[in-house]
């Protein structure tokens, strides 16, 4: 965490089970009361998914990606919460890059997924449990199109403040 003049503040931790290669930080957002902080980690293998390798017949885990989310307590400082992955049914084996971008609004968090679906994109919206910390199951957006293989939907997110509007980067077919 930074403040003005850009001194470092505070280190904020990283997750209790991060590596190097996870792609930790990838993307990052504060709350515009600073209460909250979402940080990406698409490169995460969240799933027991495994797929073969048709090359080389081998084994290989299915990077899904997580998104972690940390609150600051009334001293300051910064505490491990939920972990986000995506996990509504089927969709963790047809998910990739999960955290590639991440937003918030008041009570949303939202985490892009552009490797999704053979590269179609996803993106997962969590809603906030009233009077809690917890975050309910994930609303999952798409483009609709199956074919757009090239479109990586989600790339790229923004909610407008109060978490009406949601707008998604889809660079591959130049759209938002």
């Amino acid at each position: 965490e930074k403040t003005y003049p850009w001194n470092y503040d505070q280190k904020m931790l990283l997750s209790s089970d991060a590596r190097p290669t996870t792609g930790f930080g990838k993307a990052v957002k504060i709350s515009y009361d600073g209460l909250l902080s979402i940080a990406g980690r698409p490169g995460a293998n969240t799933t027991q998914y495994w797929s073969t390798n048709v090359i080389t017949s081998a084994s290989i885990p299915v990077t899904t990606g997580e998104v972690h989310a940390y609150y600051k307590d009334f001293e300051g400082h910064w505490s491990e919460g939920q972990a986000f992955t995506p996990n509504a049914g089927n969709a963790s084996i047809l998910t990739k890059e999960f955290g590639y971008s991440v937003d918030q609004a008041i009570d949303i968090v939202g985490a892009g997924a552009p490797g999704s679906f053979g590269n179609v994109g996803f993106v997962y919206t969590y809603t906030r449990i009233p009077n809690t910390t917890g975050f309910d199951i994930p609303q999952i957006v798409w483009s609709g199109n199956v074919n757009a293989t090239t479109d990586r939907f989600g790339e790229s997110i923004s909610f407008d403040q109060h978490g009406t509007w949601l707008y998604v980067g889809a660079p591959g077919s130049n759209k938002t």
